[in-house]
């Protein structure tokens, strides 16, 4: 082959991300990671993914993407709580963000793959329940700053390194 067809054809390994930068080549793996032949519908989830760009840009940029169990965990917990979750907003956006980080991190200290569905979903759960309260505080004080959820669920040490919160639970 030429270097030419090999350049501009193949994606090594490390490159990945690349394959999600091209519109077709992103909504095709879209549809491929999200779709669910357990459903009665098998793209239900890839609604959810395609629901918003955001939701598709945290899903599929993070290390867990691969993993289809972790993948349709994260999507049917949005579709869960849909109506708090999917209602649109830069308060919703910055929870679905927090949620998505909080798996990644979860993902540092956990062999997330070896993890069943119900057990992600209950993961989220805690999260989300950690988030929403948060908001909700920060919504009864009248403060309107839109990402204080995001900055308190990992607070930073000095020079700059992120720290584990005091409540995070190891597996």
């Amino acid at each position: 082959m030429s270097l030419n067809v090999l350049e501009h054809y193949f994606v090594a390994r490390r490159q990945s991300r690349v394959l999600l930068r091209n519109g077709s080549a992103r909504l095709w793996w879209t549809a491929h990671l999200s779709r669910d032949e357990a459903r009665k519908d098998p793209y239900e989830l890839t609604g959810v993914l395609l629901s918003s760009f955001d939701i598709t840009q945290q899903a599929l940029e993070r290390n867990w993407r691969r993993s289809h169990v972790v993948l349709h965990a994260f999507l049917e917990f949005l579709m869960k709580h849909k109506a708090i979750l999917l209602a649109g907003g830069n308060k919703n956006r910055a929870q679905i963000r927090c949620l998505a980080k909080f798996l990644n991190w979860h993902g540092g200290v956990c062999l997330l793959d070896f993890l069943g569905k119900n057990e992600i979903v209950v993961l989220l759960e805690g999260e989300f329940l950690r988030i929403y309260s948060r908001w909700k505080v920060n919504d009864q004080t009248g403060r309107s700053d839109g990402h204080f959820a995001e900055r308190q669920s990992m607070p930073r040490q000095q020079g700059g390194q992120a720290s584990l919160p005091r409540n995070f639970l190891w597996p």
